[in-house]
């Protein structure tokens, strides 16, 4: 797919870095000799981890391993983002999200962003294994590569030294030559994609290339006449080593548009909106924190106006309705919506623009219609398929739908059978539009009734005081479990904490049924670092914090 573009647009921008534009046919070259690099220090279907931020290297060492024949592995390090920004990077530890990802897959080879090296080195690798380290100012513009060393210096930014068995990609990529034996076979795999791991620990979907193709072409066809070839420019501000990223931005762009993908390490809101204004962006998967920032700078949005974007999606959970008023108020543009999981290779249905009047529904958020070729049930705790508009657990079968977990055989038979991935949320379905209501693991069964946290969450939003809500059940002598809700106020609160919390749980007394009325309101000053790097809560982590709380 990439070398069809290639022969299509050779010499126009597949990606725009920092003002540099990298050519289809620059990359095309970088990716074959990285499959070199790789094909001479590594074995066939061994795994290839990528440990670094949306940079140019990312983009070919992703193509290159897969054109390579080996497995890739994207690293997510959302759990130390927060940190890199005000740490220096020898000091901070390595999480067991990082950890875990590289010991479960073991990989032989590893690519990595040099600041991020001083991580990486934490982990007890004792299986063969090489390591190739990259630097961001080998593919900035002048005189941006030449400062960057400064700069990284200044932030505390790792540049080196490194150990000599270390190999360097820069001088491995003047020495190599193109790649040129076999594609890949369509059924061969293509990726392990760790699932973020929002209720438990995660695990690696297996990803083949059929999968991940098959995803982006279902995009494309759903998407239809909205995007055309050869003219879309991308935000690529999702980060590529989560799946909704890597399709959405990366694969969709490149594979399935012909476009231009405008790279963002690090996602800034002023960042963005300058780069959407001067490369006229048309294309921008987000999600909702991502969104909320830049409506937050109402001055600017005016100033640039953003009139170049046609399709604006947000995924990764539920956006504010708020935030995409305000969005399509200041754009003229309106934000759709999408859903997915890492088992899906992401995306299974997205909203389009001419759906944004329909209802969002009371008991449920409308998160799009499925995609070709996707089929889809809703079931009950029994396995029986339950009827239109029923909720129950959500299952979807299709051409990207993963083959299995790596490593985990009792596992994968237990959301896997006869090509039906059983996955963990409780929706319901009007037609083939999807209605996503919860977590099936946020089901909170209080005096032997179930009520959803999602619902409660709804409510507590609708309160002028509340900026953002979270419930967490937890158990109770009494009731069995309750609903505890812990809640971000808006900047603009002039109350107390405590006074705060008084007045919401009085509205929730006034508004709501008695079983959703929450135990205890808790105020945090933030619940950024319970999430993942998507915006996703990690409601395991906030649970911990919360019990603390109780004591």
């Amino acid at each position: 797919m990439l070398k069809n573009q290639v022969e299509k647009r050779g010499g126009s921008a597949a990606l725009i870095y920092f003002g540099k534009k990298i050519s289809y046919q620059s990359l095309w070259d970088l990716s074959r000799r990285t499959a070199d690099i790789i094909s001479r220090n590594s074995r066939l279907d061994d795994r290839v981890a990528i440990f670094m931020p949306n940079m140019p290297q990312f983009v070919f060492s992703y193509y290159g391993a897969l054109l390579a024949e080996r497995v890739v592995v994207p690293i997510d390090f959302g759990s130390i983002v927060n940190e890199l920004k005000i740490k220096p990077t020898d000091q901070i530890k390595i999480t067991k999200d990082i950890a875990d990802r590289l010991t479960d897959s073991r990989p032989s080879l590893i690519l990595v962003a040099d600041f991020l090296y001083p991580i990486l080195r934490q982990v007890t690798m004792d299986w063969p294994h090489k390591i190739v380290v990259t630097s961001p100012a080998d593919f900035l513009p002048f005189p941006l590569n030449w400062l960057y060393p400064l700069k990284a210096s200044r932030g505390g930014k790792y540049t080196g030294p490194f150990p000599k068995d270390i190999l360097n990609l820069k001088s491995e990529l003047a020495q190599a030559a193109a790649y040129d034996r076999r594609y890949p076979h369509i059924g061969a795999i293509a990726q392990l994609q760790y699932t973020g791991g929002t209720t438990g620990v995660p695990k690696g979907a297996i990803l083949t290339h059929r999968n991940l193709v098959s995803d982006v072409l279902q995009v494309r066809e759903h998407l239809g006449d909205l995007l055309k070839e050869g003219e879309e420019v991308t935000l690529g501000a999702l980060p590529f080593f989560h799946v909704y990223g890597l399709t959405a931005a990366m694969n969709t762009t490149l594979l399935g548009l012909g476009g231009t993908l405008v790279l963002m390490p690090s996602f800034d809101p002023k960042s963005a909106i300058k780069a959407i204004d001067k490369y006229q962006v048309t294309l921008f998967p987000g999600i909702n924190r991502m969104y909320q920032k830049i409506v937050e700078q109402e001055s600017l949005m005016k100033q640039s106006g953003l009139s170049s974007l046609k399709l604006c999606i947000s995924g990764g959970g539920p956006i504010d309705q708020s935030i995409c008023d305000k969005f399509r108020e200041l754009t003229g543009t309106a934000i759709v919506e999408g859903y997915g999981m890492s088992e899906t290779s992401p995306v299974v249905s997205i909203t389009l623009p001419s759906d944004i009047d329909k209802p969002r529904g009371q008991k449920g958020n409308l998160v799009g219609t499925l995609l070709p070729d996707v089929e889809a049930k809703i079931i009950d705790s029994d396995g029986n398929e339950l009827l239109e508009g029923e909720i129950g657990t959500f299952c979807v079968k299709g051409p990207n739908v993963m083959i299995g977990y790596y490593n985990k055989p009792s596992e994968t038979s237990g959301v896997l059978k006869n090509g039906w991935f059983r996955s963990g949320d409780l929706c319901f379905l009007a037609g083939r539009d999807l209605y996503f209501v919860d977590r099936v693991g946020d089901l909170i069964k209080r005096r032997g009734e179930q009520i959803y946290a999602s619902h409660i969450e709804k409510k507590l939003i609708e309160y002028p005081l509340v900026a953002e809500a979270v419930v967490i059940g937890v158990l109770d002598k009494k009731d069995g479990e309750v609903p505890v809700a812990c809640v971000v106020l808006k900047t603009s609160a002039s109350c107390s904490k405590s006074q705060a919390g008084s007045e919401i749980l009085e509205y929730m007394k006034s508004s709501s049924t008695i079983l959703q009325v929450p135990s205890r309101i808790l105020i945090f000053q933030s619940l950024d670092e319970y999430k993942t790097v998507i915006g996703k809560i990690l409601k395991r982590k906030l649970k911990e914090e919360v019990l603390k709380r109780l004591q």
